[in-house]
């Protein structure tokens, strides 16, 4: 639905955070959804040694659709474990960033607010990029077939109701028995309480806060440590119709999987096969 709205907007081809930050705020800025996380992960990748242009590049690519500041701050997390891993310092525990990174890291998750027009990271491609985007011919074409696709698709997905799991009988054993390793849990811990402060910029005015009711008022850091780190799969109700769909469910099923002793069982891919088919399971 996120997705699907900003596409729709009128401004997408143009400002693309703009037109994202604009569904946002129609929607009572309660649109903190998981499709900027999954797809973004891959931004851990490239120039995985550059904190700051990990970052950039993760909100550039976060922001064309989601512009809650919980779908930021859950990419940039995601983002930044990947890229440390590449760097191989996971037992490295760093200090909190300064202010004038913060700062700047603030400003640009401000990127789409009207109120700040001078700020636009969504184009800050080189020219000859944008220019080859827009004058492709065959973009239009292929624009009206999504969005015939996307409008079909739609149709289906009113007409079929969510089919209950069928749980096995024998199901396979709890991943809780694992543990969690002493290590990584202390690597994804430092990362996220380094970019805690995202969690804390409520980037609407104060009059506005009600509006973030539909997910229990979950802004700031103290929602993002909660969900961050579950004391099971079973406490995250990944199976909650109406926010299964919520970033810090996605979020916090991945880090609480992620942090389990996966190298110290007696066959990893087992492990790895019991961790996933539990997570499946937990989720209808």
């Amino acid at each position: 639905m996120t997705v699907r709205s900003v596409l729709k907007h009128p401004e997408f081809e143009s400002k693309p955070h703009g037109a994202a930050w604009d569904i946002w705020v129609k929607f009572g800025c309660k649109l903190a959804a998981n499709g900027a996380l999954m797809r973004t992960a891959v931004l851990g990748a490239p120039f995985f040694w550059d904190e700051k242009q990990v970052i950039k590049q993760t909100l550039q690519a976060t922001k064309v659709t989601h512009a809650d500041p919980r779908c930021c701050v859950s990419s940039i997390i995601v983002t930044n474990l990947i890229s440390r891993l590449l760097k191989g310092n996971t037992q490295d525990i760093l200090p909190d960033l300064d202010d004038g990174t913060k700062e700047e890291i603030l400003r640009w998750m401000q990127s789409g607010n009207p109120d700040n027009q001078g700020l636009n990271i969504d184009s800050e491609d080189p020219p000859h990029v944008i220019n080859a985007y827009s004058t492709d011919e065959n973009i239009a074409s292929k624009r009206s077939n999504l969005h015939k696709y996307l409008m079909r698709h739609n149709d289906q997905s009113k007409q079929k109701s969510r089919e209950i799991a069928q749980i096995p009988d024998n199901s396979p054993p709890g991943i809780d028995k694992f543990g969690a390793d002493p290590v990584i849990l202390k690597f994804t811990r430092s990362v996220v309480e380094r970019y805690k402060f995202i969690a804390n910029s409520i980037l609407v005015g104060p009059d506005e806060l009600d509006y973030l009711s539909n997910f229990k008022v979950d802004a700031g850091e103290k929602a993002l440590l909660e969900y961050c780190f579950p004391e099971s799969l079973e406490a995250l109700k990944l199976d909650e119709s109406s926010t299964i769909g919520y970033v810090y469910k996605c979020l916090g099923s991945a880090l609480y999987c992620f942090t389990r002793k996966l190298n110290q069982q007696p066959s990893e891919s087992e492990a790895f096969k019991t961790i996933i088919t539990e997570l499946i399971l937990e989720a209808g």
